[in-house]
């Protein structure tokens, strides 16, 4: 139930983070109801938030990877067009000093 809560309380680009935990809380048939129940009981109820975090973390960290790679595809794109201008930029200011130069 908690798990529900934490993952409405996403907002904006979180939301991508916390869907993979929302779907997560939605499919959660009565079985698997069961074996949580089981697994508080036995357990108890800290190591299996415990788990569950380490899950949800692992979603994380997942996520921030795949942005994070996503990221430096954008950033190598992005160099080698500000590499371009800047050799454009050096051509032109060759040719505008050639010709101020005649």
């Amino acid at each position: 139930m908690a798990g529900a809560h934490m993952a409405a309380a996403g907002s904006g680009a979180r939301d991508r983070c916390r869907v993979p935990a929302a779907i997560l809380i939605m499919e959660v048939t009565t079985m698997e109801a069961e074996a949580i129940i089981q697994a508080v009981s036995t357990l108890g109820f800290p190591i299996v938030m415990c788990a569950a975090l380490l899950y949800y973390l692992n979603l994380e960290r997942q996520s921030h990877k795949d942005e994070m790679n996503s990221m430096k595809d954008a950033l190598d794109r992005n160099t080698t067009i500000m590499t371009e201008l800047k050799e454009m930029l050096a051509v032109i200011t060759e040719i505008k000093r050639k010709d101020q130069q005649q």
